[in-house]
């Protein structure tokens, strides 16, 4: 590990800190945040676990926990923190509690509106430094088959199409470091690359072909490339990185949730949850990408029914000034999300060890599929817009500790 990895290591604390700790019975909610901090990183034996835990505490309180601070403090004329409206004294305690004292990155401050809660109920959020021990905790025993499940995309499809769930097809599979002609490229149709075994975007590749001028564009994460030469042979350098899997790039369908087109995928982010062998749906989130942002709206996981969207409050997502018009009293088919639904269990069947997993769907136009399955999926954005303390991730969480309050 050389110097830059460490100091990204070092740079947030490995848990929150609380007295609560200390009591005979603590909450549930205490246990897991107690859990997560001690938990030991993965392939560590508990000597150099707890040496790494103890290093990111003391980093965090010596310097990367006033640096968040300072941080903060100087970006007071981003929206986010002029939304507050608090009373100078108040916010900076407030923060200095917040960082110092629980040892959770100050930004999450404003992230959760900590300001509209008293200090006793902030620990009812968990944080994104918290993840993905905080999944760790949750999924001790997770067998290599469910590993590979939901790390491999291509066993993953693979799997899902032999237990006829409904997926993305698979148009090739190319080992690492193949290299590529035209011939294997360019086959007049349009053609989504991804690397077998990483998530979150990290690699992907556009290829689209224009069926007027029958021309091809190939986009990555900064640019486009439309000569034949330059596309070949940017694929092939991302070939020699990782083993790559070719899907048909999905399209949106004609549904009434959306008015404005959309060139982008329009997914939905189910969370399902096993306990006892009963696999339940815990939150449902329609993801809708627009010019410079997502749309994010909560569905009501009984009926299929839109709420207002969600206000995260960092740099990834923001919402539209007309999203609440475009999305008032609107709802999925109830029929379309009951096989939704289904989807996501019988999916869940395949990997019964694994606690809980963010699932996302591809409303595409021909039939909504399963994209891929996440064992650590992002928390926060389930603990949002709620308009209490009490999120939907909680009930995975009760089901952990036997002394449920």
């Amino acid at each position: 590990m050389n110097l830059k990895q460490l100091l990204i290591q070092l740079s947030k604390p490995a848990g929150v800190i609380s007295l609560k700790y200390l009591l005979n019975n603590p909450p549930y909610y205490i246990q897991h945040h107690k859990a997560i901090l001690l938990k030991l990183p993965l392939n560590a034996s508990k000597a150099k676990g707890y040496f790494i835990i103890l290093m990111k505490q003391i980093g965090w309180y010596l310097f990367f926990g006033w640096k968040d601070l300072i941080r903060v403090l100087k970006v007071k004329s981003n929206p986010i923190y002029q939304r507050a409206n608090l009373s100078p004294l108040k916010e900076f305690s407030d923060l200095i509690l917040l960082t110092f004292g629980y040892s959770v990155p100050p930004i999450n401050y404003y992230i959760f509106k900590l300001y509209h809660y008293p200090r006793r109920q902030w620990l009812m959020f968990y944080f994104s430094h918290e993840v993905p021990k905080w999944h760790y905790v949750l999924s001790e025993n997770i067998s290599e088959k469910s590993k590979k499940f939901l790390s491999s995309k291509s066993y993953f499809a693979k799997q899902l199409e032999k237990n006829q769930i409904p997926a993305i097809p698979t148009i090739k599979f190319v080992k690492q470091n193949t290299v590529l002609t035209d011939k294997d490229l360019f086959q007049n149709r349009s053609i989504f690359l991804k690397p077998d075994d990483f998530h979150g975007g990290v690699g992907c590749l556009k290829l689209i072909y224009q069926n007027k001028t029958q021309k091809y564009n190939l986009v990555t994460d900064d640019r486009t490339y439309d000569s034949h030469n330059a596309i070949l042979k940017i694929v092939n350098l991302y070939i020699k990185k990782f083993n790559y899997l070719f899907q048909p790039i999905l399209e949106n369908g004609e549904n009434g949730i959306w008015k404005n087109k959309i060139d982008d995928l329009a997914t939905i982010r189910v969370i399902s949850s096993i306990n006892s062998g009963k696999i339940e749906i815990i939150d449902a989130i329609l993801q809708i990408p627009r010019k410079n942002y997502f749309d994010q709206i909560r569905i009501d996981i009984e009926t299929g029914k839109l709420g207002t969207p969600i206000e995260v409050n960092n740099t990834l997502y923001t919402i539209g000034e007309d999203s609440t018009n475009i999305y008032k009293n609107k709802e999925i088919t109830p029929s379309k999300w009951k096989e939704t639904i289904k989807m996501i269990k019988n999916a869940h069947q395949l990997c019964k060890d694994v606690c809980t997993v963010g699932w996302d769907i591809g409303l595409s136009q021909n039939q909504w599929v399963i994209i891929e399955g996440n064992i650590g999926y992002g928390i926060t954005i389930h603990q949002l817009n709620l308009n209490k303390v009490e999120s939907p991730i909680w009930k995975i969480i009760k089901k952990k500790y036997s002394n449920v309050e």
